[in-house]
């Protein structure tokens, strides 16, 4: 398990010096505004790669700290970034031990907790992001990720934390546990959490807000709701794209929009095939041309994502023989090309996508794509 963990840490530490490197040559683009997606790639793998080793010092130090507070001595101390051990020293009751086990854990804890109130708060938006990724991260794995781990090899602080013999700590880590968990989740998908994510950009936001007013002020009509749908999925936040999915479910089940929302949203949950063989279903029942676009570009997103390139392409190809100008299957034929290694095919694409693309802020979007991925050929 040792080894194991050094060479992950080994591989974890090369990704984060060239994050580190990546960051010296974007220096200037990473600390301005507005923030863009590249920018949010970046701050994750540094919330990840870069500051996740600080967290796990100070974990070990708060196991240190307790074992000197009932008396004991630390006898080892190991830290090797991205995983660490003490080894403590001294006569122990029980209750003792399990707080030894505890205080390290409620470190990690706080300090993803202790980010949350600063999110919002931060000018520089980049800071807020390397913010909510170093809470986010630190939180899933010391609440989540941690305790399956150690419960699952029955070692690690998290058998000592939920040994039921101590009582009544283990209990009441236990619903607090359980608790902490649902007040997380219930602010991570709060509306004020879903206004922070979407002021990524201002007109994203507003877009937002325009949508729901739509929604609200007409609702039992479809296209508002699946308007507002479509853009919750684009925007990641499928809980509330659900939500309003089981509205439209109700209004026109079988209205042919309604039927390729559903597998579009088999495709945002990443049931790639499932959404490809409902897709194909409703091919067959003669669908409007500008239906079977959206079902093509569904279909080519859930092949490409599940690695079928040829199927990919092959869907791509008979969206475009009805509508060769259609921007956003253009970009998705130009990523399977990408993908299968044919970048000259993909680049056509994109230019197509690019003269195509209906406002600057989706051409902004494709030609940072482009400046991203293509710095490799």
């Amino acid at each position: 398990m040792t080894d194991f963990s050094d060479l992950t840490a080994l591989i974890a530490g090369l990704i984060c010096v060239q994050t580190l490197w990546q960051l010296s040559q974007n220096w200037s683009k990473f600390w301005d505004d507005p923030v863009t997606p590249e920018d949010q790639q970046l701050a994750q793998r540094l919330a990840i790669f870069a500051l996740v080793p600080i967290g796990v010092l100070l974990h070990e130090i708060g196991h240190c700290l307790a074992t000197w507070q009932v008396g004991g001595t630390v006898i080892a101390f190991q830290w090797r970034f991205y995983w660490g051990y003490i080894i403590p020293s001294g006569s122990f009751s029980p209750v003792e031990q399990w707080w030894i086990a505890f205080s390290g854990n409620l470190v990690s804890i706080l300090l993803g907790l202790v980010a949350i109130p600063f999110i919002p708060l931060v000018r520089k938006r980049i800071v807020g992001e390397l913010l909510y990724f170093f809470a986010l991260v630190e939180l899933i794995y010391a609440l989540i990720g941690y305790p399956l781990l150690s419960l699952s090899i029955r070692g690690g602080d998290w058998v000592q934390i939920y040994n039921f013999d101590v009582q009544p700590y283990a209990t009441i880590t236990l619903i607090g546990h359980v608790g902490l968990l649902w007040g997380l989740w219930q602010l991570y998908h709060s509306r004020r959490a879903i206004r922070w994510r979407l002021d990524r950009n201002a007109s994203t936001l507003d877009e937002w807000e325009m949508l729901e007013a739509n929604a609200a002020e007409h609702p039992n009509q479809l296209q508002p709701q699946l308007e507002l749908a479509y853009f919750l999925i684009q925007h990641s936040e499928m809980r509330e794209a659900r939500q309003v999915s089981r509205k439209i479910y109700r209004l026109a089940p079988e209205d042919e929009r309604v039927k390729i929302f559903q597998v579009a949203m088999l495709s945002s949950r990443r049931a790639y095939r499932k959404a490809i063989q409902a897709g194909q279903n409703l091919l067959n029942s003669n669908p409007s041309a500008e239906a079977q676009i959206r079902i093509y570009r569904i279909l080519c997103h859930s092949a490409y994502s599940s690695n079928q390139l040829k199927a990919a392409l092959s869907y791509a190809n008979r969206g475009l023989a009805i509508s060769p100008k259609d921007y956003k299957l253009r970009y998705h034929s130009a990523i399977a090309h990408w993908m299968s290694k044919l970048p000259q095919k993909a680049k056509a694409d994109f230019d197509i996508a690019l003269e195509n693309a209906p406002d600057e802020e989706i051409r902004q979007q494709i030609q940072q794509w482009l400046g991203q991925h293509f710095k490799r050929y």
